[in-house]
């Protein structure tokens, strides 16, 4: 009676359990003491329990639940699978249906999150990429090269420019630079003689503050190699040698410029190959405008740069000018003193020497020759075999001579000659010696018969003077009087007669 008591109780309690109507640990408690010598354990197995305690929600393929006797030894019994009290179903969220938190779009190590530009931004960014450019032409100088490429006219605010001695661009050697321009050339200085190096461009515009480029050109290269060049002579000659270039090299010309005020008094010389293989060339120092350092670049086949060299361009006699009053008012005094010494009008004088020198302003000269007469002061243009040499003055002319070319018209026709004219060490004595000329000069070979004489000298009207001075000989232009009263006249002349 007693057994069966207790079995009877075993099962309801585990029913409860099972049921989820009293925890495990409350319904041990309350189960009456076990038979010191015969326990029994009651056990739930793991097809017949139930899924999940309540308060832990523990998920069914959690280890089963299990509910213990106070004695270790207690007799176990199962419950039968169709006795058992299903629990009521709950609803439960399995672990693949569990909804995950959106995506967040991760970058990779090393780059950097590029923000998303509306597409109106990106259209205008596409539409205003400049198109692609080219780089045109290289020219090698020494340690220095000069880059051109062809230009994007509306296109760009600039052009970035990228150069160095690896071709892929990608040594430590390469450098950068920006031109805030749209100047389709720059001078890449500093370079190293011997090396090859590589050139590319593109094109840059600014669109809603941001930059963008066109695609790189095409990668130019150019070697720095070139052959040194001799250059020696006097003080009013340079000869030019080009020592055994490549055989290759044809039609070698020297172009010859001082550094001052860019190229302005550049001339170019052709050079003729000398007997022992190399090419030579004399330049005529007297044409350079400025006087210091003067440049000397040689080409080949047009545009293929063979060498350089440099010299020094002696010191200009009589300044350069700017204006037209600026060398009037330079020579005005000189020319006035000379006159009152030996008669002539000053406003003839002034008006031949401006007439003669282009107003001593270089881009007045159709002939850039004109630069050596300024050199060496003379003034009107006096060449050095003037009729007889019975006349002139040692003190005033002492007898140095300079070859230059010179326009002329004989006949009606206009010939470029090259004559001797005279150098003096001032202003004063190349109009002094135009008088003395004046007054003294004897025809050629009319044994000492004045050709001009006093009565040239006491002329007061300035246009029978210059028709007078012309009809004789001195000057072989026949619109020579008309040039002169010009001049006089559009800068009134006349006030320095008085």
């Amino acid at each position: 009676m007693k057994n069966h008591f207790k079995k009877a109780m075993g099962a309801l309690l585990a029913a409860s359990m099972i049921a989820g109507s009293m925890p495990a640990a409350v319904m041990a408690a309350e189960m009456p003491a076990a038979d010191e010598t015969a326990a029994e354990e009651t056990t739930i197995s793991a097809a017949d329990a139930d899924t999940t305690s309540e308060e832990q929600n523990v998920p069914a393929e959690e280890p089963n639940a299990s509910v213990e006797g106070e004695n270790a030894s207690a007799e176990a019994q199962t419950i039968p699978a169709e006795e058992q009290i299903a629990p009521a179903e709950e609803e439960t969220v399995l672990p693949e249906e569990v909804i995950a938190p959106a995506e967040e779009e991760t970058v990779p190590a090393g780059e950097e999150a590029v923000p998303a530009k509306e597409p109106a931004l990106l259209e205008s960014l596409n539409t205003a990429r400049p198109d692609q450019t080219s780089v045109t032409k290289l020219t090698v100088g020494t340690k220095k090269l000069s880059v051109q490429w062809n230009t994007l006219p509306g296109q760009v605010d600039g052009y970035q420019l990228q150069y160095g001695t690896v071709s892929d661009f990608s040594s430590d050697t390469v450098k950068l630079k920006v031109r805030g321009d749209t100047t389709g050339s720059t001078l890449l200085t500093g370079l190293k003689s011997g090396k090859k190096y590589y050139v590319r461009v593109r094109g840059y515009r600014t669109v809603d503050g941001k930059k963008v480029y066109s695609k790189w050109s095409d990668t130019k290269s150019v070697k720095l190699t070139y052959n040194k060049i001799r250059i020696n002579g006097s003080s009013l000659n340079r000869s030019i040698y080009v020592r055994n270039p490549k055989s290759s090299l044809k039609n070698l010309r020297v172009a010859v410029w001082t550094a001052e005020n860019g190229q302005d008094d550049l001339v170019w010389y052709p050079m003729k190959r000398t007997s022992d293989g190399s090419w030579k060339a004399v330049a005529d120092v007297a044409v350079l405008v400025h006087e210091g350092t003067a440049i000397a670049h040689v080409y080949a086949n047009e545009d293929t740069f063979v060498g350089e060299g440099t010299f020094i361009s002696p010191a200009m006699g009589f300044p350069i000018c700017y204006s037209e009053e600026e060398y009037i008012e330079r020579i005005a005094p000189a020319v006035q003193a000379a006159c009152a010494k030996y008669g002539y009008l000053p406003s003839v004088l002034i008006a031949q020497s401006c007439l003669e020198n282009g107003y001593g302003i270089p881009a007045y000269w159709d002939n850039p020759e004109i630069s050596a007469l300024l050199r060496f002061n003379n003034m009107v243009g006096l060449k050095s075999e003037l009729l007889n040499s019975s006349w002139y003055d040692k003190t005033v002319w002492p007898g140095k001579s300079i070859v230059k070319k010179t326009p002329e018209e004989y006949g009606g026709v206009p010939v470029i000659i090259t004559d001797s004219f005279r150098v003096y060490d001032s202003i004063e004595q190349s109009f002094e010696d135009y008088l003395l000329f004046m007054k003294y000069a004897s025809n050629y070979g009319y044994g000492g018969t004045p050709k001009y004489g006093e009565k040239i000298l006491r002329m007061k009207n300035p246009e029978k003077l210059i028709k007078a001075v012309s009809s004789r000989g001195y000057a072989t232009g026949s619109t020579y009087p008309d040039s002169v009263m010009r001049i006089i006249n559009k800068h009134n002349l006349t006030k320095y007669d008085k």
